[in-house]
């Protein structure tokens, strides 16, 4: 059975790199099944690929193609779906993903076969080629939302099966376009996740966190359980990519990286003995960190942690879970030790949280800009809320850089966007004027 394994052509609304380990560790993870004869990968997501390119493969008339599913990707699923069905008629579709994960019945509506709809992608991937190969029964699936022709709708298999960290699949280093990434990670200005003017190499630690945010798109995805990998084979998965590919540093994709402090603590020990010299950055809540534990992290070359401060707004901050309900003084101690160890602190805020005023952005954005952190500002997506029979306009719309829901109270949606996008200091300095006036 040969797989195509895609993200479909567009222009992303952000770019982390991070959320692209996905796609190869799936097709790695389906090389190893002995049904599967072919696997190929394509991220036409990174502005390098064009429609017929695309077509080129699938006039290799792949068994399966599987879709990588995002927000901001729906307008290229179509297409690809338009293409796949005119050009490979008897392909089977299915697709995958944080969106499908979140809102799986939004993408019935594109009558593909299937849906991985909860557990981990690769095993819902697998579990539908293997079927298809005749080697599971329909009643032994699980995870996916799969399409009946005979009554033309979808059951539901249930839910779907979370892998232990050991059995995930690290990218195929000589097919991962890591170059091309990079070029997306050239304008500092856009506040993307990599370090401009330095290569970055980006590997999942762990999967599922169970802090409870209800914004955010890892539970539903990963679930609330972490599933974390070893030291020891994160290093060496690091020391296999340094053969094909020379980077300047790791970017460990986790979603609260220092949710386990011994586990943090052997890793810096680790990657500060370990010959190559290692450097890297990290992603945590302010919560999660101590004096100890960054002076670890700086003295194995942690370059910049990020945390998810989203809010000092005492309207909005009831939104947070209570681990994530932050102060004045916790943002300036974490800023202090990230500043006397020269690592970077990266403060992602969200705009347009209910209950947020603008005395409240004004008041977060100046502290963390007194602090002398990085701030990175999106908007706030109310995930939580979303509903599969919802337009495919208010589905874009989720996609963390335009509003989706109200705009923040005393704010106009202009300044809303120039703080976001534009020119924050004059807007900030306009803001913080009128709150102290």
């Amino acid at each position: 059975m040969k797989v195509l394994v895609i993200w479909p052509p567009d222009i992303p609304t952000y770019f982390n790199a991070g959320h692209h380990n996905t796609l190869w560790e799936t097709s790695n993870y389906l090389r190893k099944l002995p049904y599967i004869s072919e696997v190929r990968t394509v991220d036409a997501g990174v502005l390098s690929w064009t429609w017929a390119a695309v077509a080129r493969e699938l006039v290799r008339e792949p068994d399966v193609l599987a879709i990588h599913n995002e927000f901001d990707t729906i307008q290229g699923i179509k297409t690809l779906i338009a293409y796949c069905r005119e050009i490979s008629p008897q392909t089977r579709i299915i697709t995958f993903g944080r969106a499908s994960s979140s809102i799986p019945g939004f993408f019935q509506r594109y009558e593909i076969d299937a849906i991985v709809a909860s557990g981990d992608w690769e095993v819902g991937i697998a579990q539908f080629t293997e079927w298809l190969s005749g080697l599971r029964q329909q009643q032994d699936l699980t995870g996916l939302l799969l399409r009946t022709p005979s009554s033309g709708g979808y059951i539901n298999t249930g839910q779907g099966i979370y892998l232990p960290a050991e059995e995930w699949a690290f990218p195929n280093p000589p097919e991962v376009p890591w170059h091309q990434y990079n070029r997306l990670y050239q304008d500092a200005t856009l506040e993307f996740s990599g370090l401009s003017g330095q290569r970055e190499l980006p590997i999942t630690i762990s999967r599922g966190c169970p802090m409870g945010c209800s914004y955010c798109l890892v539970p539903p995805a990963q679930g609330l359980k972490e599933r974390r990998r070893s030291v020891a084979s994160i290093l060496a998965y690091a020391d296999q990519a340094r053969q094909f590919y020379e980077f300047d540093y790791i970017s460990t994709y986790s979603p609260t990286f220092t949710l386990k402090r011994d586990w943090v603590l052997n890793f810096a020990k680790a990657i500060e003995t370990h010959p190559a010299g290692y450097a890297w950055k990290t992603c945590t809540t302010l919560h999660h960190l101590d004096e100890a534990l960054v002076d670890a992290m700086a003295r194995s070359r942690c370059l910049r942690i990020s945390v998810g401060l989203e809010t000092l707004d005492a309207g909005a901050i009831a939104l947070l879970p209570k681990a994530k309900r932050t102060t004045e003084n916790r943002l300036q101690e974490v800023a202090r030790w990230c500043r006397e160890r020269g690592v970077e602190l990266n403060c992602f805020v969200m705009l347009g949280m209910p209950g947020q005023t603008q005395e409240g952005v004004a008041y977060t954005f100046k502290l963390v800009r007194e602090v002398g952190a990085r701030l990175r500002p999106t908007a706030y997506t109310p995930y939580h809320e979303l509903r599969a029979d919802m337009d495919e306009e208010t589905f874009l719309s989720q996609c963390r850089q335009i509003v989706s829901s109200e705009i923040v109270e005393g704010l106009s949606r202009r300044d809303f966007y120039r703080l976001e996008f534009g020119d924050r200091e004059t807007v900030l300095s306009e803001l913080v004027s009128a709150v102290t006036t």
